[in-house]
């Protein structure tokens, strides 16, 4: 594959090389219009000022970049205020400070966002980036591949012949599922439903595939497709979802894609006078900090928050400082918690 450059890319827009330069450095002596046009072209193209990248090897930056995608306003409240971003942030943070290495934070919301992630990574202020958040195949996020480059919640990559592909992080979704679904079974419930995730989200997806897998592979109880209700991660989508359950199929357990759903849920059933776990056993995903103090305690499964921010920053800063890395793929385990619902 022909490799695009900066001629090409000023070529395709009609400007000269020097404007393709003061775009992708985010000088602001750069008309909007123009500015905007390049952007598209580049983001179109895939291309990436490869000097630039090869030069930035060399650099001892010890300055790391958080980027969280805000897909379509998901986490514009999940950041400061969520049991589950705000503390993840934080131990991304603590542990990069462990290894000598400071963060800076962004969100895909803030103006420019994107140019000014391009500005930081590859004028030299960051030495690599970690994202949370971004979609598979997004345009946005593939010219920072030839950089060291680390992503959270994302779907594996394949080895790319025509460049590297980014380190992906992610939780063993499908098999803490299968615990969730082993649990209720061995409380001998056979009529089991389950509120998704934000399915626009990589954890979402995987999450509702291991649960329709370990329905069908521990063959304990139907897999009852009208029982499967879209959700979204947040508590009011388990409330909503779990009134709507009782009312019309009456499970004997609810499996959540989440704690903040399965919290919800238990806020439901209490409202209703359904006794959890006595009628109703309630399951969550993620072990959050709430999960052991509500009434009844959560049954969850564990998450743990550090060992995926300490294997995102450690592969991170291997691949800033040169260290050969075996994979491209890296899965924390998890595991149940048995509590009171």
């Amino acid at each position: 594959m022909t490799r695009i450059t900066a001629d090409d890319i000023a070529r395709m827009a009609n400007v000269s090389r020097s404007t393709i330069s003061r775009v992708v450095n985010d000088y602001p002596n750069v008309p909007e219009e123009t500015r905007r046009r390049v952007m598209e072209i580049i983001q179109k193209t895939g291309y990436v000022p490869h000097q630039q990248a090869r030069n930035l090897a060399g650099v001892q930056s010890r300055i790391l970049l958080l980027f969280i995608n805000n897909n379509n306003d998901y986490y514009a409240d999940k950041i400061a205020g969520s049991t589950f971003f705000g503390p993840l942030t934080a131990l991304l943070i603590d542990s990069a400070n462990r290894r000598g290495y400071d963060i800076i934070v962004t969100q895909s919301s803030a103006p420019h966002s994107w140019e000014r992630t391009r500005h930081l990574l590859f004028g030299r202020v960051a030495s690599g980036a970690v994202f949370v958040g971004v979609a598979n195949k997004d345009p946005r996020v593939r010219p920072f591949y030839p950089l060291p480059t680390v992503i959270l919640d994302h779907k594996p990559m394949k080895g790319d012949p025509n460049g590297p592909v980014p380190s992906a992080v992610n939780f063993d979704n499908r098999g803490g599922m299968e615990w969730a679904v082993r649990h209720v079974l061995e409380k001998n419930c056979r009529k089991i439903a389950y509120i998704t995730g934000n399915l626009g989200i990589y954890s979402g997806r995987e999450r509702l595939t291991g649960f329709r897998q370990a329905m069908k592979r521990l063959d304990g109880a139907p897999l009852l497709e009208e029982l499967i209700i879209q959700g979204d991660f947040s508590e009011q989508s388990g409330y909503i979802g779990a009134k709507a359950l009782m009312e019309t199929h009456q499970p004997d357990a609810v499996i959540s894609g989440d704690d903040e759903c399965a919290i919800g849920v238990l806020r439901a059933l209490e409202e209703l006078k359904v006794s959890v776990p006595g009628e109703v056993s309630v399951v969550g995903f993620d072990d959050i900090e709430l999960s052991r103090y509500v009434k009844p305690s959560l049954s969850t499964i564990s998450a743990p928050k550090r060992d995926i921010a300490d294997k995102a920053v450690e592969r991170l800063v291997d691949l800033v400082e040169g260290r050969q890395v075996q994979s491209s793929s890296i899965v924390i385990p998890t595991a149940f918690i048995p509590r009171e619902s």
